[in-house]
């Protein structure tokens, strides 16, 4: 065997050769209690070739999951100090466009969500980044099905459970069933069997005619690989939306990966749904000059008071709503701008 010194052999290497730059790439910020996210997360994203997700845990002082807990944390910087966690590398390399790196940030827990609002959880990542939560994902989601009337399990104590309640009614669903599990800690509800989320599921979707069961919160294991197609075809045409479902989706298709993936129920069966702007534009394509001004007049007015466009334009009036035009990332000024350009097109 030869020894290393001077009499070493000097092999050149060749050329380095680089791997595709990533498809997408996903900066999952955890709560420090989540016990499934690195697992449901990872075994999804295996499914979409070039995309890779990223994982990092907020601190807490406490395990309970309670808004206190959320509120503490928020307080603390515990959620700015997880985002920066992930700040290295920045960039993707040269020859990939020199982008930023990680293409879509998200806070993957629905209490927490919704329990802060979207602009503080916003205010943790760098400014111009792509963000979502996991609260945010799951009103996408529902959105994207159509839903109207909600059976919800979560495993939260009642006060969390009933704040999700009123923030469902609030976007405009009707909760017609509920069961809360009255849980306190995460570890618990990772602990539930899949076999008793699945009896609770089909215990609430007999009640009030739901068209969507919803399974709030990260924690519950409700996402793995066919659990959730599975469920779907013993639901009767229920569908079946869970909060890591959801909020994976929502980051994928907020980043343009469009791709399918069965086992993991309706939502990621359907195809790319056009933004809004798309369906507007594509309105407008056909809409006459008249029609076209009263519909910018409606819009103007249905942006500034939040109600719905006439039922008569053949326009979805759930699409235009203030709400579904924030999801979807336009802005009321990119709206109008569209109209307005298609009124200058006809009066040219």
């Amino acid at each position: 065997m030869r020894k290393l010194g001077d009499d070493t052999a000097k092999v050149p290497a060749p050329t380095v050769r680089f791997s595709p730059a990533p498809r997408a790439v996903l900066g999952v910020i955890q709560i420090a209690t989540d016990l499934v996210m690195d697992m449901e997360g990872s075994l999804l994203v295996a499914n979409l070739p070039g995309v890779e997700i990223r994982h990092t845990k907020i601190a807490f002082d406490q395990e309970e999951i309670c808004e206190s807990t959320y509120r503490d944390a928020f307080a603390a910087g515990a959620i700015n100090h997880a985002v920066k966690s992930l700040a290295w590398p920045k960039k993707t390399l040269p020859q990939h466009g020199d982008k930023d790196y990680i293409t879509v940030w998200g806070v993957s827990c629905t209490s927490m969500s919704f329990v802060l609002g979207e602009e503080r959880v916003k205010s943790c990542f760098p400014d111009g980044a792509v963000t979502t939560d996991m609260w945010l994902s799951v009103l996408a989601a529902l959105r994207r099905l159509d839903a109207k009337r909600i059976a919800m399990l979560t495993p939260y104590i009642a006060e969390l459970s009933h704040k999700n309640e009123q923030l469902l009614k609030d976007q405009g669903f009707s909760v017609v069933a509920s069961m809360s599990l009255g849980l306190t800690r995460d570890v618990e509800s990772s602990a539930v069997t899949p076999e008793y989320i699945e009896e609770c599921v089909k215990k609430i979707a007999k009640e009030g005619n739901p068209d969507v069961v919803f399974i709030g919160c990260s924690a519950l294991r409700a996402c793995t690989p066919g659990f959730l197609s599975k469920l779907e075809s013993q639901l009767d045409g229920v569908s079946v939306v869970t909060s890591t479902q959801a909020f994976l989706w929502n980051m994928l298709r907020t980043v343009n990966v469009d791709d399918k993936v069965e086992g993991y129920g309706k939502l990621f069966e359907l195809g790319k749904q056009q933004t809004v702007a798309a369906q507007i534009s594509n309105l407008m394509e056909i809409a006459s000059k008249e029609e076209l001004q009263e519909m910018s007049d409606s819009v103007t007015c249905q942006l500034t008071v939040g109600g719905e466009i006439g039922p008569r334009r053949p326009v979805c009036p759930s699409v235009l709503r203030e709400d579904r035009i924030k999801a979807a990332s336009v802005t009321k000024d990119e709206l109008q701008g569209l109209l307005n350009e298609r009124l200058n097109i006809h009066r040219g």
